[in-house]
């Protein structure tokens, strides 16, 4: 089965550096075969290996850009007040 969107939450959890890189590989090739992959993670230099990144806060999109520019801001976004 080859899904043309994959979602995976904190998929690198609990994976040592072997199992990670091997699950970067097939992300990669996925995403060259034309596949979607969306990356839900708290890791930010695994986040940084994205294209795009939309930022939650309250269940709210606070940020949607280019990782470059996600990265380049010194405070991308400012948190809603809770």
């Amino acid at each position: 089965m080859h899904p043309e969107t994959l979602v995976l939450d904190e998929p690198t959890s609990g994976l040592d550096r072997i199992l990670t890189a091997r699950l970067l590989d097939w992300v990669a090739q996925r995403h060259a075969a034309g596949g979607t992959v969306v990356f839900i993670t708290h890791d930010m230099a695994l986040a940084a290996l994205a294209q795009r990144c939309v930022a939650l806060a309250n269940g709210r999109i606070v940020l949607d850009a280019r990782m470059s520019e996600a990265f380049s801001r010194r405070r991308p976004w400012r948190w809603p007040v809770l």
